[in-house]
């Protein structure tokens, strides 16, 4: 798996960080060297960031984000398939990053039935009907 990270790079010595702004290219799209990817934005310069080789990119950057000098936000891989996983693994960690809230009756049913929270499938507050309509949707 070849693969070639992009690193936010260092754009003056006053700012630890950056605002990403005008992102010009989407996950699995193809790049090739020297294509505008994004700009990066401190609070004395705007810097553009090319892409260094060619190949698939994979990102999880949005317009407005802050973040710290040196920081890997992208990565080109020859092979789309390997760059389709690479975007599986980001999903992953976003979703397994995310906290999970759930009532203290819920998480005591979870935890009897032995029920991952982060399995079912709601949004907002997970509530004992909740635990229940999945265990028995699990039958």
């Amino acid at each position: 798996m070849k693969c070639y990270p992009i690193i936010i790079p260092t754009l003056d010595v006053n700012d630890k960080t950056v605002v990403i702004e005008e992102i010009r290219v989407k996950s699995l799209d193809y790049v090739r060297k020297g294509y505008l990817l994004y700009s990066a934005v401190t609070s004395k310069a705007v810097t553009d960031v090319f892409a260094e080789n060619e190949g698939y990119i994979v990102h999880d950057l949005t317009e407005g984000k802050e973040l710290k000098m040196g920081d890997t936000v992208a990565w080109i891989f020859e092979s789309i398939d390997d760059a389709k996983r690479k975007m599986e693994e980001i999903e992953m960690e976003k979703f397994d990053s995310q906290e999970i809230k759930a009532t203290n009756k819920a998480k005591e049913i979870a935890a009897q039935k032995n029920v991952d929270l982060k399995k079912i499938p709601k949004k907002g507050l997970i509530t004992e009907k909740d635990v229940l309509r999945y265990l028995e949707n699990m039958k």
